[in-house]
């Protein structure tokens, strides 16, 4: 599979430890979210400097900084200092990375009553994603918006509608997200409508009453999505995010459970004809 990353810190229980698993496998791009249990655009200067080096050292590629900027309730959106996002942007140029994942609001239910007509959620959600737009584009790097399970954009029109008013943001496309809580299927509710606008295919896979399972044993239709975007021509990346914790069956290290996403992965890709 072309264009193929995976989450650094589901990798290994430490940064090395990580990227010696991902070299097993001859991957050499990865997402940086996690390192030394805090958010990558949360760590110190010193910590950014040793995680780059390690990189550089093994020759692996950032493809996406997932920073937790923006996980806020929405009316918190403004509040949000523009320290805060210089900080993160600056994170991302250091790490190379073309694209940062970017939150736009969640919801709490601490809201109050007037915030949540829709005029004053589009307010809030607009101008937070101009903000982010700006220095975006200053920097030549592309945003994308995951819509996780406490996301206060959910529904799949609300999405597509905001997209297409904010050309510079993509979609971070994460079918396991959308099961967790609301139990639907993605692929017809979500993929079949914003697939245009996906950059990034989170393959993570979750079995509705039974929790996560490697990529193609959960309830995410990842089989349609894959045979879809292959057909559709997606040319976006693809990032491989095993979510089973530390201990999955026997597995009780990250790196084990990482070996049985990939053998997941394979598997999936040999049943669609796309291995």
């Amino acid at each position: 599979m072309d264009r193929l990353a995976a989450y650094l810190d589901e990798a290994g229980e430490d940064p090395q430890q990580a990227a010696d698993t991902l070299l097993a496998y001859n991957l050499r791009h990865v997402a940086l979210r996690y390192a030394w249990a805090s958010n990558v655009c949360e760590i110190q200067d010193q910590s950014c400097q040793r995680l780059k080096d390690l990189l550089t050292r093994n020759d692996i590629k950032t493809t996406l900084v997932a920073s937790d900027l923006g996980k806020v309730p929405i009316d918190a959106l403004g509040s949000i200092s523009q320290e805060q996002i210089r900080r993160t942007f600056d994170v991302v140029r250091y790490f190379g990375a073309p694209l940062v994942r970017v939150h736009a609001g969640i919801s709490t239910g601490q809201i109050s009553a007037v915030d949540t007509q829709q005029a004053s959620a589009d307010k809030y959600i607009l101008d937070w994603m101009n903000r982010i737009s700006d220095i975006a584009i200053s920097d030549n790097v592309v945003p994308v918006l995951e819509v996780g399970f406490d996301s206060f954009l959910q529904h799949p029109s609300a999405i597509a509608s905001v997209l297409a008013s904010q050309r510079r943001w993509k979609l971070l496309y994460d079918p396991a997200q959308l099961i967790v809580r609301r139990h639907l299927d993605p692929f017809v509710k979500y993929w079949t409508l914003l697939k245009r606008s996906v950059a990034i295919i989170d393959l993570h896979d979750y079995k509705i009453g039974h929790g996560f399972k490697p990529v193609g044993f959960g309830d995410g239709k990842l089989d349609l999505t894959l045979r879809d975007a292959a057909t559709a021509n997606y040319h976006g990346w693809y990032i491989l995010e095993p979510g089973l914790g530390r201990k999955h069956g026997n597995a009780n290290t990250k790196a084990a459970t990482f070996a049985l996403a990939v053998e997941g992965l394979q598997h999936l890709l040999e049943s669609i004809g796309l291995s």
